[in-house]
């Protein structure tokens, strides 16, 4: 008798608590799915979003503002790789938002909006790669035996303005380089010795980097420089003074967080 009682009492104890095996497909599913996810939540630390410079109404004022310039799909998308966000042609909270910080970097009312001054800054920005007007585009892959090293004037060697990749220089290209070192030295003069931090590049860096297909890096006319002790502010000033008195050649030059671009273009950009 108390055989039996046991062996109901096993089964009955069965009915009550199935086993993993008993349970239904379905509900292991989402067991193991959610187990994952809390796993996941609390390994991986969620990456912090970058604070807007625009309330929201802002936001759609800006919107409704820029879309009412009526813009090209071609312009727009121009400006937005220039404030550095998907370039889809169209206006969105993002796009304006990315304006916004654009115009913050660069000392311009913060509105989000692509009014004048926006708009110079901007453009300014866009062509700053275009070509020397009747120039043709250099070909430097052309050149079968390029220059590795030397001298360029009395403080600047190739070396230091050589393209990140290591490739080396092209022979058509060590005239204009030459000529953007003697322009270096009149502002070296002024200011002491300067790091270059880009100079030449080669097509294949000016790709990786996504510069533009006509950049005058490209081209072995532009150097993206600093200056121990001075801001970029303070550096382009003195780039500027130096060309206005005649001492520098006229060309572009680019105003960056933490450098100044400058190039021999042969008429003035500014950015």
């Amino acid at each position: 008798m108390l055989q039996n009682d046991t062996v109901a009492a096993a089964t009955a104890n069965s009915a009550a608590a199935p086993s993993a095996t008993n349970a239904s497909p379905a509900s292991l599913r989402v067991a193991t799915h959610s187990e994952g996810t809390a796993a996941l939540s609390a390994a991986v630390p969620r990456p912090r979003a970058r604070p807007n410079l625009l309330t929201g109404a802002q936001e759609q004022t800006a919107i409704r503002y820029n879309r009412g310039k009526r813009f090209s799909r071609e312009t727009i998308r121009g400006y937005q790789n220039v404030v550095r966000t998907p370039d889809d042609g169209d206006f969105g909270p993002n796009t304006v938002e990315a304006i916004a910080r654009f115009q913050s970097q660069n000392g311009l009312e913060v509105d989000g909006k692509i009014g004048p001054a926006t708009k110079r800054t901007l453009d300014a920005q866009v062509h700053h790669d275009a070509p020397t007007p009747n120039q043709p585009e250099p070909e430097p892959d052309a050149d079968p035996q390029p220059v590795r090293d030397g001298g360029l004037t009395a403080h600047f060697a190739l070396n230091e303005f050589r393209s990140k990749d290591g490739a080396g220089f092209p022979r058509s290209v060590i005239p204009v380089l030459r000529e953007l070192a003697e322009n270096l030295e009149v502002l070296r003069a002024e200011v002491g010795p300067i790091g270059i931090t880009s100079g030449y590049r080669s097509p294949a860096h000016n790709r990786a980097v996504g510069g533009a297909k006509n950049s005058y890096h490209v081209r072995g006319m532009a150097a993206d420089i600093t200056v121990a002790g001075m801001t970029p502010r303070q550096v382009r000033a003195k780039v500027l003074s130096l060309i206005a008195s005649g001492r520098m050649k006229q060309g572009g030059i680019g105003l960056y967080s933490t450098f100044v671009h400058y190039d021999t273009r042969g008429y003035a950009a500014r950015w």
